[in-house]
């Protein structure tokens, strides 16, 4: 195979995955109100977040690791996060772990725990007692 043609391959399929990872973080960053849903005593409930400069706190705590599409946990969670972006469009994921998110896209993994802690937090102030998305409170 010529050497030319190869080196450009990979330049391309670097390239693919660049473009993909940067546009899920873009994604995110259009969110216009997340809907959390979390679990009391196997009770589900809902908290919303409308505020323009609440939302952007949360969401600039999502950091995007890698992505990976079509793999699936199929557990049932206890919390779940949903992103209305501009235009309508949603994209709901739910937490397997601090840095690892699923949804219908794929499974998300996280550089930190940050968004996770912020998501407790914001449900923390919210009940006014410590809640933790990951289990049944």
């Amino acid at each position: 195979m010529n050497p030319i043609r190869l080196i450009l391959q990979l330049f391309v399929l670097l390239s693919m995955f660049a473009c993909n990872n940067k546009s899920n973080e873009n994604e995110f960053d259009k969110t216009e109100s997340l809907k959390i849903t979390y679990t009391i005593n196997r009770e589900h409930k809902v908290l919303t977040v409308s505020d323009e400069k609440k939302v952007k706190e949360i969401t600039r705590s999502l950091a995007i690791k890698s992505t990976e599409k079509g793999v699936h946990f199929g557990i049932d969670p206890f919390g779940t996060v949903e992103f209305t972006l501009k235009g309508g469009a949603v994209i709901e994921v739910f937490f397997v772990r601090p840095k690892t998110l699923e949804g219908d896209q794929g499974r998300i993994d996280l550089k930190n725990a940050d968004f996770y802690d912020k998501i407790n937090k914001v449900l923390s102030e919210k009940e006014g007692k410590r809640i933790d998305v990951l289990i049944d409170n």
